[in-house]
């Protein structure tokens, strides 16, 4: 993945992305649950010796936010608003159940 020397944060997401689920399926798993925290440790180890000067250089973590911004779009909006209404119903529910 980072053999040719060209990193991106699309690169980075995914080695992240990767041990992620590599940690996951080992914490499923009873004979390799043991294995978790090397996994961390060794991610740990190889952001701070090899991505942490190419991070720095964009700009650091906010440069990463920039180029990933949270979509504001009208379905998100919607999602929102849905969301704050069934909470608000349930809160309502709640309240004459208690009556």
């Amino acid at each position: 993945m980072l053999s040719d020397g060209q990193l991106n944060w699309g690169r980075v997401v995914s080695l992240f992305a990767f041990a992620s689920a590599l940690a996951q399926h080992f914490h499923t798993s009873p004979q390799l649950s043991h294995l978790v925290p090397t996994v961390t440790k060794l991610l740990a180890e190889f952001v701070s010796l090899r991505l942490t000067p190419w991070i720095v250089k964009q700009g650091g973590w906010d440069a990463f936010d920039r180029y990933f911004p949270e979509p504001n779009g009208v379905e998100n909006s919607i999602w929102k608003g849905l969301l704050y209404t069934f909470v608000g119903l349930g809160a309502l529910a709640s309240v004459v159940a208690a009556r």
